[in-house]
């Protein structure tokens, strides 16, 4: 289980290590993934690292893949910063981290995935925010998420139209397409500002 609190824990996560989360959604996210006891977690879209920083902590995770687009319109850094901060993360956990940079919707990242795992416990999707960039990532990795397994999005909230952010459009979607209301969960917290939100379906 965590050994700080999921709210120190998120908390920590975005304060000290960058994570482009809102604590009181991540840390409810956190609460979720824990009780879940994953093995396996594919994240998609790692900005700084913060959030895998964060799965690193809880303590049934043995490996994390991380999918990431070099300098990508969507808060990706250079790969030299990731693979340093991925290995500073692996080398304080006991987790093994694997980092792919590239375009997760490309064959060529899926076909890495499959070469590391079969089948993942956790996949949290956080990487390109368009309709398209994120269905795509569903459609791809979902049929990897073992079943009982957790699904999240990032960025779920209504965001401006000028930022390019349709992550709520695909996410509404989902909620309608046949998927029991106990099945999901929605994380928002109201504070006036136009962004984040978290989006979980237990699938």
């Amino acid at each position: 289980m965590i050994r700080i609190t999921s709210n120190e824990l998120a908390a920590q996560s975005v304060y000290m290590y960058g994570a482009m989360q809102k604590p009181e959604e991540f840390s409810r996210l956190l609460e979720l993934v824990d009780v879940s006891r994953p093995r396996v977690i594919l994240e998609i879209g790692v900005g700084n690292c913060g959030s895998t920083w964060a799965w690193s902590k809880l303590d049934s995770v043995e490996e994390i893949i991380c999918i990431d687009l070099p300098s990508g319109n969507w808060g990706g850094n250079e790969e030299s910063l990731v693979r340093e901060r991925l290995q500073w993360i692996a080398n304080s956990s006991q987790a093994k981290i694997t980092y792919i940079a590239g375009n997760s919707q490309s064959s060529e990242c899926l076909e890495k995935v499959k070469g590391l795992v079969s089948e993942v416990d956790f996949l949290f999707i956080d990487g390109d925010h368009s309709y398209e960039g994120v269905k795509t990532d569903f459609l791809t990795y979902s049929p990897l998420v073992k079943k009982p397994g957790l699904i999240a999005f990032h960025d779920i909230a209504e965001h401006a139209p000028e930022t390019g952010c349709e992550v709520k459009r695909f996410w509404d979607e989902v909620k309608v397409s046949g998927i029991p209301e106990d099945q999901y969960s929605e994380f928002i917290l109201q504070d006036g500002k136009a962004w984040a939100g978290i989006g979980v379906v237990r699938w």
